[in-house]
């Protein structure tokens, strides 16, 4: 079974609540620490100087079916938020595992592993036409394999929604191995159906 096979089954497995939408608006994403105060600690600013807020291509990887984004259509980046068209499963990296062969670079979490005590909840600004089963999914090791995979469901309404998530929670029961708890590697977003 093919890497990008076993990812697609991970993310449906991940969104079985999985009603299909047309089209997604994501405008923030963001993993904090569990501060109410203003300036909020957050991963993406302190590992990579720039925050999950699509206001650059870099914040996250779209020219590709592979590896980073996979599924999903007519993907951009514009006007500070990611937008993509859905019509089945798709997944996408927030911060790459990497490969065990390679070297880490750019969001890569082998080269910025996240601290899961320090960052235990995921933000999640998104537009959704209609319901839709999704999912976080998080790696502890770069190959990225089931073995050191773990996550949570959720389910995202329809309309502009603001998704907390508290990412120790695993009441969810999505069943895989591995807690939020230790040094992460990898953290991505999966859905659809």
């Amino acid at each position: 079974m093919s890497k990008l096979t076993s990812r697609l089954r991970n993310a449906a497995r991940l969104a079985a609540l999985g009603v299909i939408a047309t089209s997604i608006v994501v405008a923030m994403i963001s993993l904090p620490t569990p501060s109410l105060a203003q300036n909020v600690d957050d991963y993406f600013v302190n590992a990579f100087g720039d925050p999950m807020d699509f206001s650059n291509t870099e914040d996250l990887v779209i020219n590709t079916n592979e590896a980073m984004f996979v599924g999903g259509a007519n993907k951009s980046i514009s006007g500070g938020q990611l937008h993509f068209d859905v019509n089945g499963a798709f997944a996408f990296d927030l911060v790459w595992p990497g490969f065990a062969t390679g070297m880490a670079h750019g969001r890569e979490g082998g080269r910025v592993p996240i601290d899961a005590a320090r960052y235990s909840r995921l933000v999640i600004r998104m537009n959704a036409p209609a319901g839709l089963g999704m999912g976080v999914r998080w790696f502890s090791c770069v190959d990225a394999t089931a073995v050191c995979q773990g996550g949570l469901a959720f389910a995202a309404v329809a309309g502009w929604n603001t998704y907390e998530l508290n990412l120790t929670d695993r009441s969810s029961g999505v069943g895989l191995p591995v807690s939020w708890s230790g040094s992460l590697v990898g953290l991505g977003i999966v859905g659809g159906g």
